[in-house]
């Protein structure tokens, strides 16, 4: 499809102690967009429940270049995974929006976005604006 460009998302799942020094890697890294949610998390072995600080997990999902994304990863496994739990995932992301007067060549957007709850708010609130314009 013309226009698209392929980006990655990362997730982290992580202990939240490490948050400030995940963001500041992706930020150092080139990340271009990322979110933070508070979870609760289990595995085979645990489950975090985060009754307490200290017990409390997050989940990072930013959007990078394929490069940058497994750079970041390589640095959290080396720097972090060993004294921290952490796991992480990646998927192929992006959106496409493309508008233009009728009869005319449109103009093309690209708006990475982190999850589909995201880009569907973004959605939302260009067809409302779109709307408010007589389109």
């Amino acid at each position: 499809m013309r226009g698209k460009h392929r980006k990655t998302q990362l997730v982290i799942v992580a202990e939240a102690a490490i948050e400030s020094r995940l963001v500041a890697l992706a930020r150092r890294m080139g990340a271009q967009r990322w979110t933070i949610t508070d979870i609760r998390a289990a595995g085979l072995d645990e489950v975090r429940e985060g009754r307490w600080e200290a017990d409390r997990t997050i989940e990072l999902r930013l959007i990078a270049d394929p490069e940058v994304a497994d750079a970041i990863a390589e640095q959290v496994l080396t720097d972090y995974a060993p004294h921290f739990g952490v796991a992480m995932h990646f998927s192929e992301v992006s959106v496409l929006r493309q508008w233009g007067e009728a009869g005319r060549p449109g103009q093309l957007a690209i708006a990475i976005f982190a999850n589909l709850r995201e880009a569907s708010l973004a959605a939302d609130r260009a067809r409302l604006a779109a709307r408010r314009r007589g389109y």
